[in-house]
């Protein structure tokens, strides 16, 4: 679902594709593919992560359960987990992927 490097900016309406929430089934997470995903910043790793709470929130709304990140960067997976974010049911991880540990790959 995101692909390519992230850049600050990219994600600035929040809004997830209207398509995508169509998808989503009581108990149930949906997913966001972020396997070809690099973040090149610490700006676009913010950006992200307010992102990803917004679509949480709408796939909640949906009728969703909330967000399965699918290969997330580490660098993300650790962030979301320092800030508290992984807490509850809301946004979950599935095989975060290893990486030099920097942002931008």
């Amino acid at each position: 679902m995101l692909e390519g490097a992230l850049l600050p900016g990219a994600l600035a309406d929040h809004a997830p594709p209207p398509d995508w929430l169509s998808q989503a089934h009581p108990n149930t997470h949906l997913d966001v593919d972020l396997c070809e995903l690099d973040i090149e910043s610490g700006e676009a790793l913010a950006a992200l992560i307010t992102t990803l709470r917004a679509w949480a929130a709408a796939a909640t709304a949906a009728g969703a359960r909330g967000l399965r990140l699918v290969e997330p960067p580490q660098h993300l997976a650790h962030t979301l987990y320092k800030i508290g974010a992984l807490q509850g049911d809301l946004i979950v991880l599935h095989a975060p992927r290893a990486e030099d540990g920097h942002l931008g790959g």
